[in-house]
């Protein structure tokens, strides 16, 4: 099949995809083993909701974003103990890259925040957790904000945090993008490199799944812990802020393309709902399917994800 024919079949399968059922639940832990989807298991994703969590005013209640962090990391890998978990995932040998996101909708700072916070009651040092977008990065909790580093990119365009860090986090936004259609785990691997104008091609950014099936990303990255607090569901980057909506949701897994299938569907939910009938992203969102059937990143079969949908339900479009 030559890359035009792959082009238009997914194309297709795309349009199809944003017909698909609601996903099934499953509410029992399991092992921590079921962590990643090896031996055929499903591919697990926490889906967690606060009512509370951000009000009208755009007040964050950390109180309850630190309750919902610990619920969705402990369901994530089926154990009752949070800090078991970060204590799993992370060794006080690791340095760790924190990989957030500035750009329009940044990564919630009381996130961030969390992040680190476990990561060092985890035993990793201060000193060894890097929070970056771009080339700016900052040196442990003193600095996460202000990000006063740089630290320049390989050959290769990956930047220098990657190859410097034995584990990576990955805390993405969730947006709609004007040239990718979407822009959620995958994607924000694009503030990693140099090259990112390479990957906002014409075929709607398709090759964009290349970045998280890159082997230093891939091997590394642990978590994935998508900011879901208040998506945008329409434009992007840019921001209308009438196309903004207090979702109240993280959205946890250690799959880049499980997660963004996950928060493709509520996206794509919301914009059915905002205009009470189909309102198909345009452009297609083709690098979420294609770095599953292309580059072998990761599932964006529905039928082998566990969504586990925890908390407040009203309006969880899924």
């Amino acid at each position: 099949m030559n890359k035009k024919e792959e082009m238009s079949f997914t194309r297709r399968d795309f349009l199809k995809g944003t017909a698909f059922t609601t996903l099934g639940v499953a509410l029992g832990l399991v092992p921590f083993e079921a962590f990643s989807s090896q031996g055929g298991k499903k591919e697990r994703v926490i889906l967690i909701r606060e009512k509370d969590v951000l009000n009208n005013d755009l007040d964050l209640d950390k109180n309850l974003l630190s309750q919902m962090l610990d619920s969705g990391i402990a369901n994530l890998a089926g154990e009752n103990d949070p800090s078991k978990v970060w204590k799993k995932l992370f060794n006080p040998k690791d340095i760790v890259g924190v990989k957030i996101n500035v750009m329009m909708i940044p990564t919630h700072n009381e996130l961030i925040e969390l992040i680190v916070q476990n990561l060092i009651k985890s035993g990793v040092e201060d000193k060894n957790i890097y929070i970056w977008d771009r080339d700016k990065v900052g040196i442990g909790s003193a600095e996460m904000h202000s990000r006063p580093r740089s630290f320049g990119y390989e050959k290769d365009h990956l930047s220098k945090v990657i190859k410097r860090c034995t584990a990576l986090i990955n805390v993405p936004g969730m947006k709609s993008h004007w040239l990718s259609g979407a822009a959620f785990s995958i994607k924000n691997w694009a503030g990693a490199v140099d090259n990112a104008v390479e990957y906002h091609t014409e075929d709607c950014c398709s090759s964009f799944g290349a970045l998280c099936a890159n082997p230093e990303i891939k091997s590394k990255c642990r978590l994935i812990i998508l900011d879901g607090l208040r998506p945008l569901f329409n434009g992007g980057p840019q921001v209308d802020p009438k196309y903004l909506w207090n979702y109240n949701a993280l959205i946890l897994g250690h799959d880049h393309v499980a997660v963004d299938t996950v928060a493709l569907k509520i996206t794509q939910n919301k914009r059915d709902e905002y205009k009470k009938g189909k309102w198909i992203l345009n452009p297609p969102p083709l690098h979420i399917p294609l770095a599953d059937t292309r580059y072998k990143a990761g599932t964006s079969d529905l039928n082998k994800i566990e969504l586990i949908k925890l908390g407040w339900q009203e309006g969880i479009l899924l």
